[in-house]
C-alpha cells in the first residue's frame, strides 16, 4: 500500500508540474492585461500552461515568445487560455535559427521596458523641416546585396518632391541612377552589371533635389556583399523567415537583429521600422527603432512621437 501511494505521489508531482508548465515570455505588452486571478502582468513575465489572460480593452496589446522562439501576438480584448495560445505554434522540426536570434528581442524589449511606463498611442512622423539639405535614414557606411533590394527613406525640405537617387564609383562616375517622387525608395540593383561585387571597392550613394540641384544629401559609403556570402545570407535568412511563419511586428524585429548581426544595418533599419508600421501605436516598437539610428549616429531629430489624432 504504501509502494501504491509512494508512485501515485510521484505521478501527481508530475502531473502538476505538467500542469504549470512554462510556455510563454511577455515581449511586449501595452494597456491592461492581467491574469483570471488579477494579478496584472508586466513585460518579461512568464506564462505557465495552466494559466488565463484577460486583455480588458480593445487599445491593449501582447506579444508573447513561446519557447521555441516563436512568437504569437493578441491584439483584441478577451480571454485568452495560455494552452490555446499555445495551440497556434508549429512546434514541429529544428528551429536552429530562430533560437539565435530571438534572444536578442527578448532583451531589447524587456530593457526598453524597464526604462519607463509606453503606454502612449503615439506614432512615428517625419517632420519636413530642413531648410537646405536631406537627411537621409541610413548610416555614413552600408552594405548591400544586389539581389535583396533595399527601403530607405529621408526627410528634405520640401514635401512630395522630386529626388534623383545616384551610385557613384571612385571616379565620380554615375553607375546607378533612379528618379524618385516622394522621400523613400525601394533600390533593386540586381540588373545593374556595373555594380561590381567581387573587388570590395567602396561606392558613393548621394540624394539630390530635383527641384534645387544645390539641396543635397551626405555622402553615403556602399559596399555590395560578395556573391558567395550574399547567397549565404539570402539562405540563413530564408530558413529563419519559414521558422518565424506569420509575419508580424516582433517578428520584424528577429529579422532585424538576423540583418544587424550580419553587420547590414541598412536591412535592419528597414525591418525595424517595418515593426513600427505593422503596430504603429505600440511604443515599444518605435522605441527599439529609434534607439537603434541613434546607436548607428544617425540623425532622429526628425523623427518624432505624436499622439494620433
Amino acid at each position: 500500500m504504501k509502494k501504491i501511494a509512494f508512485v501515485f505521489g510521484i505521478l501527481l508531482i508530475h502531473l502538476v508540474g505538467v500542469a504549470q508548465e512554462h510556455i510563454f515570455n511577455i515581449v511586449v505588452l501595452s494597456g491592461s492585461v492581467k491574469l483570471d486571478n488579477g494579478t496584472v502582468l508586466n513585460n518579461g513575465d512568464k506564462l505557465l500552461s495552466n494559466q488565463t489572460i484577460i486583455m480588458e480593452d480593445s487599445s491593449s496589446y501582447l506579444a508573447l515568445m513561446h519557447k521555441t522562439g516563436q512568437t504569437v501576438e493578441v491584439q483584441k480584448a478577451g480571454t485568452y487560455k495560455v494552452i490555446e495560445l499555445a495551440a497556434k505554434i508549429n512546434q514541429g522540426g529544428d528551429k536552429t535559427f530562430m533560437d539565435t536570434y530571438s534572444n536578442f528581442v527578448v532583451k531589447q524589449m524587456v530593457e526598453d521596458a524597464s526604462q519607463g511606463s509606453h503606454n502612449s498611442t503615439g506614432a512615428i512622423h517625419r517632420d519636413i523641416t530642413l531648410p537646405n539639405h536631406i537627411e537621409v535614414f541610413l548610416p555614413k557606411e552600408i552594405t548591400v546585396m544586389k539581389n535583396v533590394p533595399l527601403h530607405f527613406s529621408w526627410v528634405g525640405p520640401v514635401k512630395d518632391d522630386s529626388y534623383t537617387v545616384e551610385i557613384k564609383d571612385l571616379f565620380n562616375q554615375t553607375i546607378h541612377k533612379e528618379v524618385v517622387t516622394g522621400n523613400e525608395i525601394v533600390l533593386k540593383l540586381s540588373g545593374d552589371d556595373k555594380l561590381l561585387t567581387e573587388t570590395g571597392r567602396p561606392y558613393t550613394l548621394i540624394i539630390s533635389s530635383n527641384t534645387k540641384k544645390s539641396i543635397k544629401s551626405r555622402d553615403i559609403q556602399v559596399l555590395v556583399k560578395k556573391h558567395q556570402e550574399e547567397a549565404n545570407i539570402i539562405t540563413e535568412y530564408t530558413n529563419l523567415k519559414n521558422e518565424l511563419g506569420t509575419s508580424s511586428a516582433v517578428n520584424s524585429l528577429i529579422l532585424a537583429s538576423f540583418y544587424k548581426a550580419k553587420g547590414l544595418s541598412g536591412y535592419a533599419i528597414e525591418n525595424f521600422e517595418n515593426a513600427t508600421n505593422q503596430a504603429p501605436t505600440i511604443e515599444h516598437f518605435q522605441r527599439v527603432y529609434i534607439n537603434y539610428l541613434k546607436k548607428e549616429k544617425i540623425n532622429t531629430s526628425y523623427l518624432v512621437l505624436r499622439d494620433e489624432q
